[in-house]
C-alpha cells in the first residue's frame, strides 16, 4: 500500500462525497427519526476516516485522465513569476504548499491559544460542594461520579463538558430545579462516557490541517449536532412521554437564559447549547418526541444502511484517477515538458539512461524511469 498525491486527492474527493451525503440525510427529519442517529454518525465518521487513510491498495484500478488532471499538473508545475528561490523559480504547487503550511500554523496557534485561554479562565474555579448537585451525580453515575469534577461558575451561560486529560462539567450559576439539574448532568455525563470529547478533538485537528476545505467545516457542524442528539436520545431512551417533555423544558429554560456573550468556550468542549444565536433545537425536539422502539423494519433498514455505507467506503478504494502519462515533468535544467502527445516513447542508451521522444523528436535524457510517468511509457529499441 502506498500514499501518493493522487490517493490524497481521492481522499479529499470521497470525504466531500460522504460529507454531502451525511448532510442531506441529517437535515431530513423523517430520515433522522427512521434511521438511527448512530448510523448517520457512522457515515460522518467514515468521512473523517477516508480523509485520514489516504492509501492506494494493491488492487486499485487506475483511471487515466487525459484532459483535467494533466492540465492541473501542468499548472502546478508552472513557475510563479517574480519569486526566485535558490536560483530556481518557485512553482505554483510550491506556493500552494507554502500557503497551506502557513494557514495550518495559524489555525494551530489559534486552536492552542483558545484552549489555553479557556483553561486559564477556569483555573480559579473549584469543584462544587452543593449537596443537590452531588446527589444528582451519584444518582446518574454511581461510584463513577468521582471520575469527573462538576464546577458551578458565572463564567459560562450554558452547561458544557471540557478537558481532554482532566474532563470537567461546567454549569452556569443559575437557580436550576432538581429535575433540571438532573437532566443537564445526565446529558453531559453521556458525552463523558461515550468519549465524545476525543471525537471532537480529532475533528478540530483535521480542521487545523485542512483549513482550506469548506467541507470539513460542514462535517464539523454536522458532527457537533449529531453528538448532541445522540446524548439527548441516550438520556431519554427509558423516559415516559411526560418525562421527555420535562427534559425538553429544561433545554428551553437554558435556551432562554443563553446569551452567547460568555467567554469563548474550549475548542474541544461540548456545550449543552450551540454558540450560534440560532440553536438547532427543532431537530433535537423532533428526535426526542418521535423516537419509537425500533421495529423489525427499522432494524433491517438500519442494517442495510450500514451495509451500504461499508460497501461505499470499500468502493472508494477501488479506483484512483491519475494523469494518462501526460502530466508535466521538470528536468534538471528546470525546463518543464508537458507530455500530451500519444507519440511519446523512450529509447534506451548505452550508458543506462533513456532518451525521451515527443512527436518523434528528441526532448530530454531521463536517468530514472522507475517512477511515473516513465515507468508505463513505451520503450523502443532502435536498430543499429
Amino acid at each position: 500500500m502506498t500514499v501518493t498525491v493522487f490517493s490524497f486527492l481521492m481522499s479529499i474527493l470521497w470525504c466531500s462525497v460522504f460529507t454531502l451525503l451525511s448532510c442531506v440525510l441529517f437535515r431530513r427529519k423523517r430520515v433522522l427519526v427512521f434511521f438511527s442517529v448512530y448510523a448517520l454518525l457512522f457515515l460522518m465518521m467514515s468521512s473523517l476516516l477516508r480523509l485520514i487513510v489516504s492509501i492506494e491498495p494493491p488492487f486499485v484500478h487506475i483511471i487515466r485522465s487525459t484532459k483535467v488532471f494533466p492540465a492541473v499538473m501542468a499548472w502546478l508545475a508552472s513557475p510563479f513569476p517574480g519569486l526566485p528561490a535558490g536560483g530556481q523559480a518557485l512553482t505554483m504547487g510550491n506556493i500552494l504548499l507554502i500557503l497551506w503550511a502557513a494557514g495550518s500554523m495559524y489555525a494551530l496557534w489559534r486552536f492552542i491559544y483558545r484552549e489555553r485561554r479557556f483553561h486559564r479562565l477556569m483555573s480559579g474555579e473549584k469543584p462544587s460542594d452543593d449537596p443537590r448537585l452531588l446527589l444528582a451525580m451519584e444518582k446518574i453515575a454511581g461510584d463513577r461520579a468521582k471520575n469527573i469534577s462538576v464546577i458551578k461558575t458565572p463564567l459560562t451561560d450554558t452547561p458544557m463538558i471540557a478537558g481532554i486529560i482532566r474532563p470537567a462539567i461546567y454549569l452556569p450559576d443559575l437557580p436550576l430545579a432538581d429535575k433540571d439539574l438532573y437532566h443537564v448532568l445526565a446529558h453531559e455525563w453521556a458525552h463523558y462516557i461515550h468519549k465524545d470529547l476525543w471525537c471532537k478533538l480529532v475533528v478540530r485537528i483535521l480542521c487545523v490541517i485542512y483549513w482550506w476545505n469548506p467541507f470539513i467545516y460542514l462535517l464539523r457542524n454536522n458532527i457537533d449536532e449529531a453528538l448532541e442528539i445522540k446524548s439527548d436520545l441516550y438520556v431519554t431512551k427509558r423516559m415516559a412521554e411526560e418525562e421527555k417533555l420535562a427534559y425538553l423544558e429544561t433545554i428551553l429554560l437554558l435556551a432562554r437564559s443563553f446569551t452567547a456573550n460568555a467567554p469563548a468556550p474550549s475548542p474541544t468542549g461540548i456545550g449543552f447549547l450551540s454558540q450560534s444565536p440560532e440553536h438547532p433545537l427543532k431537530q433535537r425536539f423532533h428526535c426526542v418526541l418521535n423516537r419509537q422502539p425500533p421495529g423489525r423494519l427499522q432494524r433491517a433498514a438500519n442494517g442495510l444502511l450500514l451495509l451500504a455505507m461499508l460497501v461505499l467506503f470499500a468502493f472508494s478504494y477501488v479506483f484512483v484517477i491519475q494523469p494518462a502519462n501526460n502530466f508535466p515533468v521538470e528536468y534538471e535544467n528546470g525546463e518543464v515538458f508537458n507530455l500530451t502527445s500519444v507519440e511519446t516513447f523512450l529509447v534506451p542508451n548505452e550508458d543506462g539512461t533513456y532518451s525521451l521522444y515527443i512527436n518523434n523528436a528528441f526532448t530530454a535524457t531521463i536517468n530514472d524511469i522507475s517512477k511515473e510517468p516513465f515507468s508505463t511509457m513505451k520503450i523502443i529499441r532502435l536498430e543499429e
